[in-house]
């Protein structure tokens, strides 16, 4: 199995259930250890997928505490605020439709949440 289609599975499992066993995932995709770390590693990197590993439980864990998905992407508070900020400002400038059209499609997006302050 292919990188891409194991970090889909991966992704896929970790959305439906609360945690992940490490040695499970070795098993079930027959790889290593350092495989599913590196695999981990880059879903929560490129923000695909927020985890943190649970040492006492052995198993990876999505971290909802401190992310919020918007179709499909995950963003923290601070990534979300700055999105809508950058949308108001947009909304205020005269761009080409194109641009204008990316702007609102943020909006969309992020109807249900307001800027603090």
């Amino acid at each position: 199995m292919g990188k891409y289609t194991r970090q889909q599975h991966i992704t896929s499992m970790l959305k439906q259930r609360k945690k992940l066993f490490k040695q499970s995932l070795v098993e079930q995709f027959g790889c290593s250890p350092k495989t599913i770390y590196r695999d981990m590693q880059e879903l929560n990197a490129n923000g695909l997928l927020p985890n943190f590993y649970d040492e006492r439980h052995k198993a990876y864990r999505l971290d909802t505490r401190h992310y919020i998905e918007i179709q499909g992407l995950w963003f923290t508070p601070e990534e979300l605020h700055a999105l809508l900020l950058i949308q108001q400002l947009t909304e205020k400038l005269e761009l080409p439709q194109k641009v204008f059209s990316y702007g609102a499609h943020i909006y969309s997006v992020t109807q249900p949440f307001t800027l603090l302050g």
